[in-house]
């Protein structure tokens, strides 16, 4: 044999040199006591270092209803102020298949802000803030909390001092407790201006709160709400009249929109509300709002929902047209002649209204169904004046005739560069726009046609069609031109 083998030799070696490590004994190393992390002295770590992730700490927010993941998340964000998602798992030690459910846990508790960059970004929220938060939803842990939020506001203090940038920014709210709490701050900052594009239910909430809204006029905020008005909620918002500006919007229930409320604070902030699945439970943890104070985005939404209020009904109007049962305004298109005229001959039909009608198309041409529709307007009992266009001896004659028949008929004659086409029956009324040029041969089917029963558009088509019928022919007049 050539001599011991060295490749066992080392083996040998490597072998002894693990056994000795893990028999020689080792310096044990004491754990922090709460003394050491209530009372940390200054070799250990400053005001401003990071404080140690510590079984006692973990323990106290896990009474708070924390997963052990969600706690050592928001410790970590204590120290960071704001970071990535992978920063917070790295400090806090989370695997990174658990630090997203861990920080919506936190998010759901109103303890960390999403901030919506690309990545996602994460603040904490100041934790004497959340105990605040649940001295109003658990009154009966009110003593309890109370001896320990000065120390608890101590222990868990916020070291990332986070500014927010003069360009501004946004933050998504989770949760119906987050959104209303949110509402309330901005309520509370506000100075001069409060525009509320409310749902029915959001702005009952403040019915609740009218102390304060009283407090804040006094001081000179200016309150206004632009809610759905109907029966029920004129007589319940009453008070909430009294307190403050309120006018009615006009949003059809059940519509994606009639969910969505807006707050205009200042007009400085904004802060966008969806209720979901609506604004009626209290106990819903679905909603989600968009809070800004980037001020080029508030300005815009804020030049989106002021000529909404300035052309809004009053509290007054609007519920004395209620009263009276007067239909809610509306205005809908309808996408051709013939739809409009099925539209407006069953009005006329279901009510015999009184009804003005003025049309360019001559009357007699394969386009026109003037003669017919007079005729069923007459038979059903309404009082028409009709405008019409007689360009020649067959089109006046056969309308002459049909007035000899119906009494209640009265027809006089323009020219088509002056006329549109229009109808109002009782207090509804049909529109469309007639592009200038000669009279058409046929109606304009692709031109829209407006149905409203908007007060200032009946007011100003019955003033234009009394301008029209002063300067238009009698039938008479008009058979003498033609000869």
């Amino acid at each position: 044999m050539n001599g011991p083998d060295p490749i066992n030799q080392g083996l040998i070696r490597t072998l002894n040199a693990s056994i000795l490590d893990r028999v020689r004994p080792k310096r044990a190393l004491r754990p922090p006591s709460l003394r050491d992390i209530l009372n940390p002295v200054p070799q250990l770590f400053s005001e401003d270092s990071p404080m140690p992730i510590t079984e006692d700490r973990l323990t106290r927010l896990q009474r708070f209803g924390l997963s052990e993941y969600a706690a050592r998340a928001y410790l970590a964000l204590l120290d960071l102020g704001e970071a990535e998602a992978r920063d917070i798992s790295a400090m806090g030690r989370i695997p990174m298949g658990k630090i997203y459910h861990a920080l919506d846990q936190l998010h759901e508790e109103g303890l960390v802000l999403i901030l919506p960059e690309s990545p996602k970004r994460y603040a904490p929220t100041a934790f004497d803030a959340y105990v605040s938060r649940l001295q109003r939803s658990h009154t009966e842990a009110i003593r309890s909390l109370e001896q320990e939020r000065g120390e608890l506001g101590g222990l868990f203090r916020i070291l990332g001092n986070t500014e927010v940038g003069s360009r501004g920014g946004f933050t998504i709210l989770r949760g119906r407790r987050n959104v209303l709490d949110k509402s309330r701050e901005l309520f509370a900052e506000t100075s001069q201006d409060w525009l509320v594009l409310a749902v029915s239910g959001f702005a009952q909430r403040y019915l609740e709160e009218l102390p304060e809204l009283k407090r804040a006029r006094e001081r000179g905020v200016r309150i206004r709400f632009l809610v759905p008005l109907t029966e029920a909620t004129c007589e319940r918002l009453t008070p909430l009249a009294e307190a403050s500006e309120v006018r009615h919007r006009d949003v059809e229930e059940g519509t994606p929109g009639s969910n969505v409320s807006l707050i205009i604070a200042d007009g400085a902030r904004a802060l966008l509300i969806n209720f979901v699945p609506n604004d009626e439970s209290s106990h819903s943890t679905k909603d989600i709002a968009v809070f800004t104070d980037q001020q080029a985005i508030v300005d815009a939404i804020r030049g989106l929902v002021e000529p909404s209020w300035q052309h809004a009904d009053t509290f007054e109007r609007r519920c004395e047209e209620l009263k009276a049962g007067r239909e809610p305004e509306f205005a809908t298109f309808l996408r051709s002649y013939d739809e409009a005229r099925e539209r407006v001959l069953a009005t006329v039909e279901e009510a015999a209204s009184p009804v003005t009608y003025v049309s360019a198309v001559p009357v007699g041409t394969s386009g026109s169904h003037d003669c017919h529709d007079l005729e069923r307007m007459a038979r059903a009992g309404s009082p028409v004046r009709a405008i019409l266009n007689l360009a020649d001896h067959a089109g006046a004659r056969a309308t002459e005739d049909l007035v000899r028949r119906f009494p209640q008929l009265e027809v006089r004659h323009l020219p088509p560069g002056t006329l549109s086409r229009f109808w109002v029956v009782g207090h509804e009324a049909f529109f469309s726009h007639v592009r200038p040029g000669p009279a058409p041969a046929k109606p304009p089917k692709a031109d829209l046609i407006v149905h409203t029963n908007s007060r200032d558009v009946l007011e100003s088509l019955e003033a234009h069609f009394d301008e029209l019928w002063n300067r238009a022919e009698t039938l008479a007049e008009r058979q003498k031109a033609l000869q």
